[in-house]
């Protein structure tokens, strides 16, 4: 389980949205807590009308003031402030995160360059595309004021790799005495695309035939997924049919689910499960916190 948090911060308020979250969780996971600034290279003097820290005296006051402020919420933390400016911020993240021996980054997303450039997922595809450490996104402006941890929704596609979620889910749900939903999504053969959508043309009535046995296993592979991840809050099996994003997207928001936790791909590209774009369509519609965790080689 997570036990080294690592928070890159950029100095500005929209970035500091995520702390409520990383107080919570390390405070749940007794975890410790890293402040991370890394000096960007031709970087704008402010951010989203923030100062922007353009040196490492600048950093080090302002994370020692965040260090101050989370001691008089409980909660103990450190900072370190990169020396040398970086033009690939995200890379840089990655290597802290390394030498850190961090095992869980935690980011809010927003604006545009550098650190800022976090257009919803952008930087975590990057940076878990550089490395393997799961990584905790949160959207500012739909930051709750204290994170809420008691419902999980799992999304799996019957492959192997993407399984990397179900051992994190099955301990976070432990810590949190939370429920977990596991759904997957069995597309129609109008949902299908690139080549499958090309044989669905070709083949109408087997690809229909083929999607519906394949919705029959899903519910049975849920079901033994499920077997490995008892959680105290409950776990619950879903098979819905259609498009993936939309089916996901409407169970998240129907159960009011308080994380999205997610295996995708090392591939910068988001090369992920489905027709490869679920990822990045999933985390771009979905506004509440999401963690990604790096799929495994299958």
């Amino acid at each position: 389980m997570f036990k080294k948090l690592l928070v890159p911060l950029d100095g500005s308020h929209l970035a500091e949205a995520v702390l409520p979250a990383v107080t919570v969780i390390a405070g749940r996971l007794g975890a410790s807590v890293k402040l991370l600034h890394v000096l960007e290279r031709n970087a704008p003097a402010q951010v989203h009308g923030d100062r922007h820290l353009g040196s490492v005296p600048a950093a080090d006051t302002y994370l020692g003031e965040v260090v101050a402020r989370l001691a008089r919420a409980g909660l103990q933390a450190d900072w370190h402030a990169h020396e040398a400016a970086e033009g690939d911020v995200a890379r840089s993240i990655t290597s802290h995160a390394a030498e850190m021996g961090a095992d869980l980054i935690l980011l809010a997303t927003h604006g545009a360059g550098g650190v800022r450039q976090m257009v919803f997922g952008s930087i975590a595809q990057q940076v878990i595309g550089y490395g393997t450490t799961p990584v905790f996104l949160l959207h500012p402006e739909a930051a709750p004021p204290s994170f809420r941890c008691q419902r999980f929704v799992v999304p799996l596609d019957g492959a192997t790799e993407h399984e990397s979620s179900v051992p994190v889910a099955a301990d976070l749900a432990r810590t949190f005495a939370a429920a977990v939903d596991l759904i997957t999504v069995v597309p129609y053969r109008a949902n299908l695309g690139g080549p499958q959508a090309a044989v669905g043309r070709l083949l109408p009535s087997a690809t229909r035939a083929l999607l519906d046995v394949q919705e029959l296993e899903s519910a049975q592979y849920l079901q033994s997924i499920a077997a490995r991840l008892p959680a105290p809050g409950g776990t619950s099996r879903r098979v819905d049919r259609g498009d993936p994003v939309e089916l996901i997207v409407k169970h998240l928001e129907r159960v009011d689910a308080d994380l999205l936790i997610l295996a995708t791909h090392a591939h910068r590209g988001w090369t992920a499960f489905w027709s490869g774009s679920v990822s990045p369509e999933l985390l771009a519609r979905w506004r509440r916190p999401a963690l990604l965790v790096r799929a495994g080689e299958g």
